[in-house]
């Protein structure tokens, strides 16, 4: 897609959103100008870049970065300010991109790794703890896509406290299934139990004895 050029004369457009609402089957990289208003506009969360346009922006650049044409580090700065989005959107674009690099990083160091996932944590950390593991009263559709999305992100990040929650409902789980006295459980995320056992074995946790027999 190098061989050809248009020209589009817009003199009283400040910045061209192309490809808008991801309706289009390719990848737009912007020159430096337009890239730092996108990258400006993603960042305050601008009504001129809605969410599924702040979300393409960030499946494209992760596109280039895994094909050498960008760098990586300018992904990760952008993820950095996903934290507090409530676009769901977003979210996964993000969040798709540090799963993708976790799998490439798993032949690298362990230092490398656990850089990563101190980065992933500091993404997801907070969004996590204003969501919980358990959908709230009149949770909206919105929400609940978000808590699917980050779980597994916050379980191999190794988030204290979904590894402590992780801990105490997989032992409550044990209990019931041997017949023992065991806590009421609510309602768990469909993806609940692959992210648990992640979460506790990835995370390099202690498992009490009863619940890796179990397991």
């Amino acid at each position: 897609m190098t061989g050809h050029t248009m020209v589009i004369s817009a003199p009283h457009v400040i910045q061209l959103v192309l490809n808008r609402g991801r309706l289009g089957y390719y990848r737009v990289q912007y020159d430096k100008a337009g890239y730092k208003w996108m990258r400006a506009d993603f960042i305050s969360k601008s009504p001129h870049l809605p969410g599924i346009d702040r979300a393409a922006f960030v499946y494209d650049l992760s596109a280039f970065a895994r094909s050498g044409r960008t760098r990586t580090v300018e992904v990760l700065e952008l993820v950095r300010y996903v934290v507090n989005d409530t676009d769901s959107e977003v979210w996964e674009a993000a969040l798709t991109f540090l799963r993708d690099l976790e799998s490439l990083l798993w032949e690298q160091s362990q230092d490398e790794q656990n850089a990563l996932k101190r980065f992933s944590a500091s993404i997801v950390g907070d969004t996590y703890m204003t969501l919980g593991l358990y959908a709230g009263k009149n949770e909206t559709a919105t929400k609940g896509k978000m808590r699917q999305l980050i779980l597994p992100v916050a379980g191999r990040a190794g988030i204290p406290s979904l590894v402590d929650d992780s801990l105490k409902i997989l032992g409550s789980i044990y209990d019931r299934e041997n017949g023992l006295p065991g806590a009421e459980l609510p309602d768990l995320p469909a993806n609940f139990m692959a992210v648990t056992l992640e979460t506790v074995s990835l995370g390099g946790v202690w498992v009490s004895e009863k619940v890796l027999t179990w397991v």
